[in-house]
């Protein structure tokens, strides 16, 4: 029934972004534009994806309280995160922080022009 899930990144500054994904991240089009007006039309491929529900409310046995602060949250999931972080910082992408273990896995966030950013992670091996 459903074949995939379409995510849309608004962006005041989309051009930027849409080569940012392009040359940073490497994304492919799903179908190439005919030409590079028909690009603000044209959906990257983004291979397999997942889709997770949470609580929207989760304390840890520490005592600590998460809360989403959003009903949906994107991130950028990764089989090796030093790699891709290296790959990303060596084509001139930005990080907003140091890497760090994240509890389920070990990111940092992704800086993309005129969009938040984005959690890049490689989750933790099971």
């Amino acid at each position: 029934m459903i074949e995939a899930v379409q995510l849309v990144l608004f962006s005041k500054e989309a051009t930027k972004a849409r080569d940012y994904l392009k040359k940073v991240l490497g994304l492919k089009f799903v179908h190439p534009p005919k030409a590079a007006s028909d690009e603000a039309w044209t959906n990257f491929d983004l291979g397999p994806s997942e889709w997770a529900v949470h609580d929207e409310v989760t304390v840890y046995g520490d005592g600590k309280t998460f809360t989403a602060p959003h009903p949906f949250a994107m991130s950028l999931q990764v089989a090796d995160f030093s790699a891709a972080y290296e790959q990303i910082l060596a084509r001139g992408g930005r990080f907003e922080e140091e890497p760090k273990d994240l509890g389920f896995g070990y990111g940092a966030m992704l800086c993309i022009p005129g969009a938040p950013s984005l959690l890049m992670f490689e989750p933790k091996k099971k």
